[in-house]
């Protein structure tokens, strides 16, 4: 089962070096790359952030962060906000940053993915456009293969190939419905 986050930001947590787990330590070696003495950042799974509390500059690093997890992708201060990282808390500990930034903002879509689709298919479940779509089963099962290769004669199959041509069919629907 694949998990989505619920956060609207991600949760940081100050922690000393000692405090880190087995898990954390493996993390910080064998992914990042560094060791415990060198621990001021470490991203655990993608929406919580560990940051040693025992750095000088604490606080302003974790503005830095918080700022930094805010941003989109077109934000300007983007390369100031890694810069000033990079300065206050060294190299590795932006590319840190860096690859935190850009899981959260994964993470993130996905959630809005999801809560748009769980939208959708209320909605869907309003209009019953699912039990309208039952009643085409046969026909949708048949274009679904088509697609899939199922009648060709050479080896060539593709899966998505069907899925796309059953999507389509679904959308042709819709704006036959709009008019």
């Amino acid at each position: 089962m694949q998990e989505i986050t619920d956060k609207k930001e991600p949760e940081i947590i100050m922690i000393g070096s000692n405090e880190l787990t087995q898990a954390d330590l493996f993390r910080l070696n064998h992914v990042f790359h560094t060791d415990r003495g060198e621990f001021s950042i470490l991203p655990r799974k993608y929406d919580i952030i560990l940051l040693n509390r025992d750095m000088e500059n604490i606080d302003e690093i974790k503005k830095t962060v918080e700022s930094s997890m805010k941003m989109d992708i077109h934000n300007r201060t983007r390369d100031s906000l890694f810069h000033r990282m990079e300065k206050l808390a060294g190299e590795k500990s932006c590319r840190i940053l860096m690859l935190s930034w850009l899981n959260w903002r994964d993470a993130r879509r996905a959630a809005d993915l999801k809560e748009e689709a769980e939208q959708i298919i209320r909605l869907c479940g309003k209009k019953r456009i699912l039990r309208k779509a039952k009643k085409e089963k046969e026909l949708l099962e048949m274009i679904h293969s088509i697609g899939f290769s199922m009648y060709d004669k050479g080896p060539a199959i593709d899966f998505s190939k069907g899925n796309e041509y059953c999507f389509a069919y679904g959308y042709l629907k819709a704006l036959q419905a709009m008019g």
